[in-house]
């Protein structure tokens, strides 16, 4: 098991406290320990900087000495400092953190839209997995939703998640967004349904074919994993798949480019900014994968 280190980010809301709760699930069940940190603004006047860091150092305190479901865990805490999102990729980079857990955003349209959640630009800004918790964390992950298209990107995000535990057979789907690239055509062309038909299924066949040699090369065996192959809008897919079947959402991003802007790719973030329920999103060049 390669999940040692679990950076646990708090703002000390409710939604921090779901996230605190699957931390904590997922620690006893690999014996990573925690680090739980909580990061200020340090742009304002140096005494209110001063008095904020005491005050968080004391929540963190109490956070670490008081809650029963971190009993028996290792846990420290660290106070960070800067935007949120900066500050949150440096803790993780000081404890050699494997895994950032983080609670669900606000939804604010228009306030995501400018600036996006904190959850994608820690992403955006580091090369350490992300675990959004939306849900509440009654049980461990009964299901694993691992969305791919066959990307090196998507075999990275594969990795990583079965490293950490969470692509166990028999509670796993592979879900591919399968898009026969010449069916509209041919229906647009007054092809009879029989022969699309034919023409689709032997382009499933061919994909299905394609993901065995995929999963194969993440070093899975392709006999335990279950295909799904589904027609639509990917990000509408892969959420209306993870509500289908109550489970953690697994994807990765699919690169980055600009100077000054790390962009997580539109199908990641909406999946990020709209889902119901827990998703990791494995950015490129993952600690993990690069051990591999």
């Amino acid at each position: 098991m390669s999940l040692k280190v679990i950076l646990l980010a708090t703002d000390f809301s409710t939604r921090s406290d779901r996230a605190l709760r699957r931390a904590a699930m997922l620690a006893k069940a690999t014996g990573a320990r925690i680090v739980v940190t909580h990061v200020i603004d340090d742009d304002q006047p140096e005494k209110l900087v001063s008095l904020e860091r005491q005050t968080a150092d004391t929540m963190l305190r109490e956070i670490v000495g008081s809650r029963a479901e971190l009993a028996d865990i290792g846990v420290s805490h660290v106070v960070g400092s800067g935007e949120p999102f900066v500050g949150i990729a440096s803790v993780a980079l000081e404890t050699a953190a494997d895994l950032i857990i983080v609670g669900s955003h606000r939804r604010q349209i228009l306030r995501d839209v400018f600036v996006g959640t904190t959850a994608e630009r820690v992403i955006r800004f580091g090369e350490i997995p992300v675990l959004m918790v939306n849900a509440e964390p009654h049980a461990p992950y009964a299901r694993t939703v691992a969305a791919i298209d066959l990307s090196d990107c998507s075999k990275d995000a594969v990795i990583v998640a079965d490293r950490f535990g969470m692509l166990e057979p028999g509670r796993t789907i592979l879900l591919h967004v399968f898009d026969p690239a010449a069916k509209g055509m041919l229906s647009y062309a007054g092809v009879d349904a029989a022969t699309i038909e034919r023409y689709v299924s032997a382009e499933e066949n061919d994909t299905k074919r394609a993901i065995e040699g995929f999963v194969a090369s993440a070093g899975l065996d392709p006999r335990a994993y279950p295909v799904m192959l589904k027609e639509g809008r990917t990000a509408t897919v892969i959420r209306e798949t993870a509500s289908e079947i109550p489970s953690l959402t697994v994807i990765g991003t699919n690169g980055r480019s600009g100077l000054l802007k790390v962009l997580l790719g539109s199908v990641a973030e909406e999946v990020l900014q709209k889902a119901e329920y827990d998703v990791l999103v494995v950015p490129p060049k993952a600690p993990l994968e690069a051990a591999a």
